[in-house]
């Protein structure tokens, strides 16, 4: 009873900081012996520390176990709206700030686009032309767009007149008026399987908690292969489930461009505040410059558009526009300078992408 007390009124910026520097210098498994503390609380400690220590001021005086709620529905949210969430939950008990967090993961949480619609306009113009209007997410105007070059470039070089959206008119009624085509999908989805959250990464192997290290390439070629098969279905017009159909799931390699892929799959814009280039159209970008000992690795990548991939600084002493780092949760975003606070893009696919996807699995499993 006295150490739920305890908990409830102690510091609790101090304990985290407290925490992050004891792991520091005696590792996980020492301090867990030394404190009692398991060590999933630990890291619960040190992975709230981490993501809250740029709000310190605002997180002074709340409890640690209020800050741990703060950091685990934070997850939900655009990182900028952690200070918010900081003082939603000021002062009251543990009970009512998860009541306020689940409210404002759902007032300020991934909204869901509203049902798209086709405009027709109720009467032709003088030629006899009715204006036909839609909306296409980045994802899909970036398939009509990769679909539509090749015909948009044969037309312009046989009529120099020709605009890029005249050309794409022409493309799209062709769509639109001709016999369905029967050629294979340009897609291919990933399958994300998060990791059990008893496991952690440490230096290229997942440990269990008495210590054991487990290869993840074969962690997950067990999982595709107790999986077996991929079910696909869908609601008919009544709104039953239906099956569409199934396929047997290929346990292939990826491609060479494995760290491209993961990367534009991480935040599927570029990461830089104010752009919307679809990550599919951007450039890899080196977090940490090569030239600066910055490894070709996933978690060093990070999709940049070329503008902004020419204005970022990859010297962090010399400052111009500033520069991407991972900041709060790993997203990518953009510090001035140097121990400037970070600011992340606002385009709501930036929490989408496969990191976004994986906050939300183990926030709706705890």
């Amino acid at each position: 009873m006295f150490a739920e007390f305890a908990a409830a009124h102690a510091p609790g910026m101090a304990i985290l900081e407290d925490c992050a520097r004891l792991v520091r210098q005696l590792g996980e498994p020492e301090l867990a012996a030394q404190s009692g503390l398991p060590e999933t609380t630990i890291r619960a400690f040190v992975a709230a520390h981490k993501q809250l220590q740029p709000f310190a001021e605002l997180a002074t005086g709340i409890p640690v176990d209020i800050l741990i709620l703060v950091s685990r529905w934070s997850k939900k949210v655009q990182p900028d709206l952690i200070p918010a969430l900081l003082e939603a939950v000021r002062g009251v008990s543990h009970s009512e700030a998860e009541d306020h967090l689940r409210a404002a993961a759902r007032e300020f949480g991934k909204p869901r686009p509203p049902r798209g619609t086709v405009g027709v306009a109720k009467r032709p113009d003088f030629w006899g032309r009715r204006r036909v209007t839609f909306h296409l997410t980045d994802a899909e105007f970036a398939q009509v767009r990769a679909e539509s070059q090749p015909f948009i470039d044969a037309a312009r070089a046989k009529d120099e007149s020709l605009t890029y959206g005249q050309a794409l008119d022409v493309w799209f009624k062709r769509q639109l008026l001709s016999p369905a085509r029967a050629g294979k999908p340009t897609y291919k989805p990933v399958l994300l399987l998060p990791v059990d959250s008893s496991l952690i990464w440490d230096r290229g192997s997942l440990v269990t908690a008495d210590g054991a290290r487990v290869n993840p390439q074969e962690l997950l070629d067990a999982q595709l292969d107790d999986t077996g098969w991929a079910l696909q279905t869908a609601l008919d017009a009544d709104g039953v489930a239906q099956v569409v159909t199934v396929a047997a799931i290929q346990n292939t390699r990826f491609s060479s461009g494995v760290h491209r892929m993961i990367a534009a799959l991480e935040t599927l814009v570029c990461a830089w505040p104010g752009c919307h280039h679809v990550a599919a159209e951007c450039q890899a970008h080196h977090i940490e410059a090569v030239r600066n000992g910055g490894m070709t690795a996933w978690d060093n990548l990070t999709p940049l558009c070329a503008v902004h991939n020419g204005m970022n600084d990859d010297i962090p002493e010399r400052v111009k526009n500033g520069r991407i780092i991972r900041g709060n949760g790993g997203y990518p975003g953009l510090q001035r300078r140097p121990g400037d606070p970070v600011r992340y893009s606002a385009n709501d696919l930036l929490t989408s992408g496969w990191r976004g996807l994986t906050y939300d699995h183990y926030a709706r499993a705890h």
